[in-house]
C-alpha cells in the first residue's frame, strides 16, 4: 500500500533515499543534458533508480497494462521499422542503430514509469529539480557554450535544443516558482523566461512560450473564467478592426526596429525585410519545405513502415524538388540532393512517418490525442489549475513539434508519460 508522501522527498519514503538521490538527478539532467557517456548519463540513472526501486518495493512500475500499451506498441514498432528498412539506400552504421533502438526502448520505459508513479509524486519536489536543471541549462547555453571536446560533457548547446527543453519543462518549473518565491516574483518570471527566448533569436520559441504563459499566469493569478472569456470576445474583433491601423507600414517598421537589437531574425520577420522577413528568400523555412517533400518521397515509397528510426537523414532520397523554381535558393556547387538528404527533418510529425511509416504515426497520435483533448477542453474552458501545468507543457510540444525534429529524447518522453497519467486520471478511455 502506498502511503502519503512526505515532506522534501519526491516519491514515498519508502521508496528509500537512495531512489530519491537517483530521481533528483534524473531530473535535473533531463532539464540540463551536459553528461554523456555514449548515451545521455540519464539512461543509468534511470536504471540505476529502477533497480532500487526493485529492490525497496518489489515493482518497477513497468508493467504492460491497457495503459501502457500504446507505448510499448511504439517501441515495438520502431523495431519493426528497423528490421525492414530499405538497407541497400541507407547508408548507416548496425551499431548506431541499436544503440538507437536502445534509446527509443528506454525512452518508452520512461513515459511507462512517470505514467504510473507521478500520482504518487510530491509535485512541487519535482518541479523544483527541474528549475535547477533549467537554471544551469540557460547558464550554460549563453555563458558557457563551446564546441571544445571535453570527456563526457556535451559542451556545445543548440538553439533549438535549448529553446524546445524550455518550452517543454518551463510550466513544470513555474509551479516550483510560484510556490517558492510567490506570485509576484512568479509574474516576473514569466517576463523574464519570454525575454530568454528573445535572446535566443528563435522565433516559433518566442510564440509557443508566451502561449504558455498566458495559461501559467491564468492559472496563479486566479483569474476568473469568465472575465478571460469576455476579453477573448471583444478582443477578437476588436483586434480584426484596429490591426490594420496598428500593424501599418510605419508602426510595423517601428516595432521591428525596436526589436532587432534584441532579436535580428524576429525584427527582419516582423518588417517583412531580407531572409527573415519574406519567406520566399528564407533558406531555412525553403529547407524544411524541402525536408518536408523529402518525407512525402518516403512515404509514397514505404508507407506502412518507413525507412527505419534514424535513418531520415541516411536515406539517399531523389528530391526532384530541389532543382525547381521554389527551391533554386537552395541549390549551389556543393549544396545537392547529397548535402540535403543529410539534414535534419525540422519537423517531428514528418521525421515519424518518414523514419516508422504510417503504422508508426497512427501509434503516436494514440499516445498523444488523449491529452491533447483533455489539455485543449481545459484551456478552453479555463478549468487548468496547478495540477494541470504538464498539460500547458505537452500542448507546447506538441505545436513545437511543426518546427523541430526532437521526438528522439528523454525530454519528450518524460513529459508524454507525464501528461499520459492525466489520462488514466481523467479517466478517459471508460
Amino acid at each position: 500500500m502506498i502511503k502519503t508522501i512526505q515532506r522534501q522527498l519526491i516519491l514515498p519514503k519508502q521508496f528509500g533515499i537512495a531512489t530519491q538521490n537517483y530521481l533528483k538527478y534524473f531530473l535535473i539532467f533531463t532539464a540540463w543534458p551536459v553528461f554523456s557517456i555514449g548515451v545521455s548519463i540519464t539512461l543509468f540513472l534511470f536504471l540505476f533508480m529502477l533497480q532500487e526501486i526493485k529492490k525497496r518495493t518489489h515493482q518497477t512500475f513497468l508493467k504492460a497494462d491497457r495503459n501502457s500499451a500504446s507505448l510499448y506498441l511504439f517501441a515495438f514498432v520502431s523495431v519493426l521499422s528497423l528490421v525492414f528498412s530499405p538497407w541497400e539506400k541507407i547508408h548507416s552504421n548496425i551499431l548506431a542503430d541499436l544503440q538507437l533502438e536502445i534509446q527509443y526502448i528506454y525512452w518508452m520505459l520512461v513515459a511507462v514509469f512517470f505514467m504510473n508513479t507521478y500520482k504518487y509524486m510530491n509535485k512541487n519536489e519535482l518541479n523544483k529539480y527541474i528549475f535547477f536543471g533549467l537554471v544551469l541549462h540557460t547558464i550554460h547555453f549563453f555563458f558557457f557554450n563551446f564546441s571544445s571536446p571535453i570527456p563526457f560533457v556535451r559542451t556545445y548547446v543548440s538553439r533549438n535544443g535549448f529553446v524546445y527543453t524550455v518550452l517543454a519543462l518551463w510550466p513544470l518549473a513555474s509551479g516550483y516558482v510560484y510556490n517558492r518565491y510567490g506570485r509576484a516574483n512568479g509574474n516576473l518570471s514569466l517576463f523574464l523566461v519570454f525575454v530568454v527566448m528573445l535572446l535566443t533569436d528563435g522565433r516559433a520559441g518566442v510564440v509557443i512560450i508566451m502561449i504558455e504563459n498566458v495559461f501559467i499566469y491564468f492559472i496563479n493569478n486566479n483569474a476568473n473564467a469568465r472575465l478571460v472569456r469576455l476579453f477573448l470576445l471583444i478582443s477578437i474583433p476588436l483586434a480584426s478592426i484596429l490591426g490594420p491601423l496598428i500593424v501599418n507600414d510605419e508602426n510595423r517598421q517601428a516595432l521591428g526596429d525596436a526589436l532587432t537589437p534584441v532579436s535580428s531574425r524576429i525584427g527582419g520577420f516582423i518588417k517583412g525585410e531580407g531572409a527573415d522577413g519574406d519567406l520566399t528568400f528564407d533558406k531555412s523555412w525553403l529547407t524544411r519545405k524541402l525536408m518536408i517533400e523529402k518525407g512525402k518521397e518516403i512515404l509514397t515509397d514505404y508507407p506502412f513502415l518507413g525507412v527505419g528510426i534514424g535513418h531520415y537523414d541516411k536515406y539517399a532520397a531523389q528530391l526532384n524538388s530541389l532543382h525547381t523554381e521554389e527551391f533554386i535558393r537552395l541549390t549551389g556547387p556543393t549544396y545537392d540532393e547529397e548535402y540535403y538528404n543529410h539534414k535534419s527533418a525540422h519537423n517531428s510529425y514528418v521525421h515519424l512517418a518518414s523514419e516508422m511509416g504510417i503504422v508508426g504515426f497512427i501509434c503516436l497520435l494514440i499516445i498523444l490525442v488523449p491529452p491533447l483533448i483533455i489539455a485543449v477542453k481545459k484551456l478552453i474552458l479555463l478549468t487548468i489549475n496547478q495540477e494541470d501545468l504538464i498539460l500547458i507543457s505537452v500542448t507546447g510540444i506538441c505545436i513545437h513539434f511543426y518546427t523541430i525534429t526532437s521526438l528522439p529524447g528523454t525530454v519528450t518522453w518524460f513529459v508524454i508519460g507525464i501528461a499520459s497519467s492525466m489520462v488514466n486520471r481523467a479517466k478517459f478511455f471508460k
